[in-house]
């Protein structure tokens, strides 16, 4: 009976979710590592009524797999105002072991000769 209680906890535990390794704009710079398979969240400041979006500078295709459409989070503290901020929340997961830099730069899509309102910097590295 205790081999059998031994396998179905390792089984369990084996199974248990692992959350996203989070990273935000103010932590630009910081170098993340991941194992193949983890799940990254970036979560950037915005404010999209000022019609700046955050775009991803380079697809980073292998090492890294975009999860699905960046969503927008206004602030639960905004109370519905007009013209108050959110965050911008990006996921991808690891696919292959290799390193990459998620550069992300904010920007009215309609401006394209403009330089960035600004940018940040996340370099990755997945064993």
């Amino acid at each position: 009976m205790p081999r059998i209680l031994c396998a179905l906890l390792l089984m369990l535990g084996g199974c248990a979710a692992r959350p996203p390794f989070v990273v935000t704009t103010a932590e630009a710079g910081r170098a993340v590592t991941l194992a193949p398979g983890d799940d990254l969240q970036v979560r950037l400041a915005a404010n999209r009524t000022t019609g700046y979006r955050w775009q991803l500078a380079d697809d980073p295709a292998p090492i890294l797999a975009s999860e699905a459409e960046v969503t927008y989070e206004p602030l639960d503290s905004a109370g519905g105002r007009v013209g108050a901020g959110g965050t911008d929340v990006w996921r991808f997961r690891a696919a292959a072991a290799g390193r990459t830099e998620l550069v992300f730069e904010y920007w009215r899509p309609w401006e394209r000769s403009a330089t960035p309102a600004d940018s940040v910097r996340f370099p990755i590295t997945v064993r």
